[in-house]
């Protein structure tokens, strides 16, 4: 197999920004030293995620400035981990402004709604909340639009997998539900309308895909309700932070990010491999270790359990990303031309 070689260095900016964040990460639990564990939260959604977003859509579109925003998001991380911060989130804001630009486009060509809706939604929200916190440097802040970000940009990609455009329309009233709990989120019942949201949208996605989609993506979407049963009890829990981002971000993102990365690696790289097995096992290590974490740690507050999880969280994402590339390099692989 031979690796697109426009896409192959961004990659490394992605695993890069995957592991400051998880070194941040046991940083922030108190297992390694404290350095850039205010940086954990910005590398690891805006550099990690936001890289792999951006070079699939590279992948796809094979056009040559869609590099731009990939290289802002690497430039605009590293200036925020050196200190520069006000510099590097505006290079992160005007990454998502070109690709919302291209989505614009797209929808400018197309005229078709249902497949421009949810990232044009997306990509808004990028903006927003990096805007939010370039202003105010609080993460609850952004933290909001960052998950519709990802959930938009998700649920996209699940309707261009499955086919089913349909999808789009069952998620106008969730979609609803989330914009507006964003914007009253510290007012009246803003997190519980967001709340609410996650949870009829985890349950309709299950309802529309149980009989067909992989153990790892149903374990995100269970994943994804009880995220938004975390913002609709917000206030009742001890580390409520603590369950409300990884939840969302660890249960519901690595979940679906292990159930996708076959199409992942056939999209980007051109190539098929034969995961779908594996993900399953690191999805169910993925599952008991976050139960470890959140149930057993910030919930029944025993506080070994809490940085017990957060290593085995680790461990579990860097295993899998490992098996990844082992069976890239030693399986038997199909070239694909999509």
């Amino acid at each position: 197999m031979k690796v697109k070689r426009s896409v192959r260095p961004f990659f490394l900016v992605a695993v890069a920004a995957l592991l400051y964040g998880l070194y941040t990460g046991l940083g922030k639990l108190g297992l390694v030293g404290s350095f850039g564990i205010h940086h954990h939260g910005f590398v690891f959604i805006n550099g990690f995620l936001g890289t792999i977003i951006c070079t699939e859509r590279l992948a796809s579109h094979q056009r040559s400035y869609l590099m731009t925003p990939v290289l802002f998001i690497f430039a605009g991380y590293t200036l925020f981990i050196a200190g520069f911060g006000d510099p590097g989130i505006l290079l992160v804001i005007v990454a998502g402004l070109i690709t919302l630009f291209d989505e614009i486009i797209d929808f400018g060509m197309t005229k078709k709604w249902k497949e421009s809706l949810l990232p044009l939604l997306g990509w808004a929200a990028w903006i927003f909340g990096n805007y939010a916190y370039y202003r105010v440097r609080l993460y609850p802040i952004g933290i909001p639009f960052w998950e519709f970000f990802l959930l938009m940009i998700i649920l996209n990609s699940r309707v261009k997998q499955t086919g089913n455009k349909m999808l789009v329309i069952y998620m106008l009233p969730q979609l609803l539900l989330l914009i507006t709990g964003l914007f009253i989120r510290y007012h009246m019942f803003g997190n519980i309308l967001f709340g609410m949201g996650l949870v009829t949208s985890a349950v309709i996605l299950l309802l529309r895909e149980f009989k067909t989609c992989s153990i790892p993506v149903i374990s995100a979407y269970l994943w994804l309700a009880l995220s938004g049963l975390a913002h609709i009890l917000v206030n009742e829990l001890t580390f409520r932070f603590d369950v409300v981002i990884h939840t969302f971000f660890i249960g519901f993102v690595f979940n679906m990010i292990m159930g996708n990365f076959p199409h992942l690696i056939k999209k980007v790289l051109g190539s098929e491999i034969q995961v779908d097995r594996m993900a399953t096992i690191w999805s169910l290590l993925l599952t008991i270790s976050l139960l470890v974490r959140i149930g057993l740690g910030d919930l029944l507050l025993i506080a070994d359990m809490r940085w017990i999880g957060g290593v085995l969280n680790v461990l579990v994402i860097l295993g899998f990303f490992v098996s990844v590339v082992a069976r890239l390099t030693t399986s038997p692989r199909t070239n694909s031309s999509s």
